[in-house]
């Protein structure tokens, strides 16, 4: 099987890349690095026979050209992330997300027509819904309830991306699967979610720590679990055509609660500095996972506690030789 994968230097995809690479499989990796600065993630593959590695801008589309045709699946998981993004950069999260999955499809159509496309979306489709079900099924309505609002910029950017996939998919019966991924964390995940912005603030002891939203709530998925989700859609043809959360519907916590439990794990009991959440956040999000349980067989096994730790070993080992731009 030859594999695509896309924004392979950043979370998901390095940890999808990571556990492919020790299959069978001929792997091709992507990324123009801008997460990191450099292409270090993919020093791990040199030794990898069957691993080629690009450090491409797919944004442009001549650039897809270097990356030949006759592919089985792509993981095309390139997009910009992170809550901060949303709001200082909204315009260009739109215009390069849409761009770059409306490149894929061109290149797609022209070179890999037969490939299973599975592309990420996000639990931010669900933003602007009022009076959520919970846990959210993936036929819930999505949308969003203030246009003017730059952290819709994400949201909307993969609302129009699903619209997009599956009506290309619907002219050619190309094959594609949507992924909308449910707070996702673990190791190498950078400093751009919740989880280990909270861990930085930890490790440098912030004392009052500030905390936007105390009582809004999530259940978190952690990464190999999410993985173990992705290889399923790889491997299960009745994923095709599907719409798919993966995440976990257990251990739903307050970020109050969050933030203590990793005082915990460093031994240290700041003071709490208390604020509202960012407009337009969301109060509480949990998914039903029933449908991925139902159709792939999907369960995760690595509760919020075990996560948490092995997320924090992590951090606490590798955060000062990161030099990742904390505070740009």
């Amino acid at each position: 099987m030859k594999i695509l994968i896309t924004g392979a230097g950043g979370f998901i995809g390095s940890h999808t890349a990571n556990i492919l690479s020790k299959k069978d499989y001929e792997i091709v990796l992507v990324d123009n690095h801008s997460r990191h600065g450099n292409a270090s993630v993919f020093k791990q593959f040199k030794d990898n026979t069957n691993v080629k590695v690009h450090d491409l801008d797919l944004t442009q589309e001549i650039n897809w050209k270097n990356l030949g045709e006759n592919y089985d699946a792509i993981f095309h998981f390139a997009a910009i992330n992170g809550t901060r993004h949303f709001y200082e950069r909204p315009y260009e999260v739109i215009q390069i997300n849409l761009s770059l999955l409306q490149n894929c499809i061109k290149w797609h159509s022209q070179n890999s027509p037969n490939a299973h496309i599975i592309w990420t979306s996000s639990s931010e489709v669900y933003a602007g819904v009022k009076d959520l079900l919970l846990p959210t099924p993936e036929e819930t309505p999505v949308g969003i309830d203030d246009i003017k609002n730059p952290r819709y910029s994400y949201s909307i950017s993969k609302l129009a991306g699903e619209i997009l996939l599956i009506n290309y998919g619907r002219s050619t019966k190309s094959l594609w699967t949507i992924v909308r991924p449910h707070n996702i964390y673990g190791p190498s995940m950078g400093f751009e979610h919740v989880i280990p912005e909270f861990l930085i603030r930890v490790y440098k002891k912030e004392d009052p720590f500030k905390i936007y939203g105390a009582d809004t709530t999530r259940t978190f998925c952690y990464i190999e679990d999410f993985v173990r989700g992705l290889l399923l859609i790889l491997e299960t043809k009745n994923a095709i055509g599907e719409v798919i959360h993966l995440g976990n519907e257990n251990d739903e916590i307050t970020m109050v609660d969050l933030a203590k439990r990793l005082f915990r794990l460093f031994d240290w009991y700041p003071d709490l500095d208390v604020h509202q959440p960012p407009s337009g956040s969301t109060p509480r999000r949990c998914p039903s996972i029933a449908k991925a349980r139902r159709i792939l067989g999907f369960n995760p096994t690595v509760n919020l506690d075990i996560g948490l730790e092995l997320t924090y070993e992590w951090y606490s080992k590798n955060y000062n030789s990161m030099n990742l731009g904390i505070n740009k």
